[in-house]
Formats: C-alpha cells, sequence, structure tokens
C-alpha cells in the first residue's frame, strides 16, 4: 500500500505572526497645525493616535479609553497644563510632555509633576516617536511577564500595577518614570550605580541634561517611600559616586498574567 499523506494543515490567525499592538497615543495640543503634523507623523509609524485641545475633553476621553501615553502641550487651553499633568500622573498616566520652553526649570518642574518625559519644541518627528515607544515599554518588559511583587523592609512594591503598600496602610502610587528607577534599584540593591547607568536602565541615555532627571527621580521617589526624605535609609547618596539601594529585598512571583 502507498504510504497515507497527511492533509496540509490550514494556517489559523492564532498560528500566524502577530505584529505588536500599535502604540495608543492621546495628544492634548491646542495648536491645530502642530496637532495635525503630530498625527500624521505618528500614524506612518504605526501609531494609533487620538488629538484633542483641551483637559475637559482629555479627561473624558480618558475614562471609557485606553492610551499608552499622552502627549501633553503645557499650554492648554482653559487651565494650567501643569494641573492636568499631576492629575494624570497620580492616576498612571504615562504622560510625555511638549513645552516651548528650552529652560532646564521647566524641565524639572514638569518631571517633579510626574511628566515620563519632557520634549521641548521644535522636536523631530522621530525623536517623539522613540520616546513615546521607550515609555510605552518602560513599565512593561519583565514586569508584564509576571505580577512582581518586591518587598523590603515593610513595604511590598507592585511592579505589574505601579503600587506599593506598607505595613501600616500607607500605599503609593508610582508614574512611569519612578518605577522604571525604582525597578533598577530593587533588582541591584546595595550596588552603587552612576547617573549614566541609571539613565540606560531607565532607557533615558540619549541626552546629558537628563543626568538631572534620575536626581528629580530619586528626589520624588523618597519622598514617597522614605519616612524622613530628609535623611533617607533605603535610597542613599554616595558622593561623588551616585546612588545606592540599602534594603534587603525579597521577590514575590505571582503568575503569568
Amino acid at each position: 500500500m502507498g504510504r497515507k499523506t497527511r492533509p496540509l494543515r490550514t494556517l489559523r490567525s492564532a498560528d500566524a505572526p502577530r505584529n505588536p499592538a500599535p502604540v495608543r497615543v492621546l495628544v492634548v495640543e491646542p495648536n491645530e497645525l502642530l496637532a495635525m503634523s503630530i498625527t500624521q507623523s505618528l500614524q506612518e509609524r504605526f501609531m494609533t493616535i487620538a488629538r484633542v485641545s483641551d483637559g475637559e475633553t482629555a479627561r473624558r476621553l480618558l475614562v471609557p479609553r485606553h492610551f499608552d501615553v499622552v502627549v501633553l502641550d503645557l499650554n492648554i487651553r482653559g487651565e494650567n497644563g501643569f494641573t492636568l499633568l499631576r492629575q494624570l500622573a497620580a492616576k498612571g498616566r504615562p504622560v510625555l510632555v511638549l513645552s516651548n520652553s528650552l529652560d532646564d526649570a521647566d524641565r524639572t518642574a514638569s518631571l517633579e509633576s510626574g511628566a515620563a518625559d519632557y520634549l521641548a519644541k521644535p522636536f523631530k518627528a522621530a525623536d517623539l516617536a522613540a520616546r513615546l515607544e521607550a515609555i510605552r515599554h518602560a513599565p512593561l518588559d519583565r514586569a508584564l511577564e509576571r505580577s512582581r511583587i518586591a518587598v523590603f523592609d515593610d513595604w511590598r512594591i507592585n511592579l505589574s500595577h505601579h503600587t506599593g503598600r506598607r505595613m501600616d496602610g500607607r500605599e503609593l502610587d508610582l508614574t512611569t518614570g519612578e518605577l522604571a528607577l525604582l525597578r533598577a534599584f530593587l533588582e541591584r540593591p546595595g550596588r552603587v550605580m552612576k547617573r549614566l547607568e541609571l539613565l540606560s536602565l531607565t532607557r533615558h541615555d540619549d541626552d546629558e541634561v537628563l543626568e538631572r532627571t534620575v536626581d528629580v527621580l530619586v528626589t520624588r521617589l523618597r519622598k514617597k517611600l522614605e519616612r524622613d526624605p530628609r535623611r533617607p535609609t533605603f535610597l542613599r547618596t554616595i558622593r561623588g559616586a551616585g546612588y545606592r539601594f540599602d534594603a534587603d529585598v525579597s521577590w514575590e512571583d505571582q503568575g503569568v498574567r
């Protein structure tokens, strides 16, 4: 008898290679021409874009829909852009701030208010797209593979959910930038790390000015984690060298999500 041949297996949709999901971006930009230019350039890079011109509309749109990143021009209509920035950051929304200012003080104020990144105008479309991709992936990586909980002192930090809880019931929410930096420390306790190394680990190694970003984020983390931020026991400054996380860290895996 002849050898039977198996019928060719039909390639199902589940077997087909999948492209990564596009970055979903909400652009809050009052300048219509700039908003259109941003939208077009990001759509050409296969990102999904929605654009609004004011904070109230942005808030309404963010309730039913999910966005990976919010691009926020601080010069929005009808309110202080920093107010909206702080509200979004408090809810764990990753925000990239656009500003007309080249002043380092504005960059610092934005980061202190919870921004994940800051971009001064004029800027290149490729630079904006690269930063949005970095923000989208910064809190992911291993944190999305498993629900990883870091335990140190009396803190439990859930890296997947951007949240933490202390034994006394105190809770905290972490912005994208804070989470990325804290994870770098938690995974390397007791090790002195230079600012440039921390920038590389948090995917912000492209700009000399951004070395000060680490200082800003450390200050924010100290306010959230330390009992006395002026006398930190976890996030220690090593003069002339960088920072060191002084705590014994253990890990709990909650399984694949």
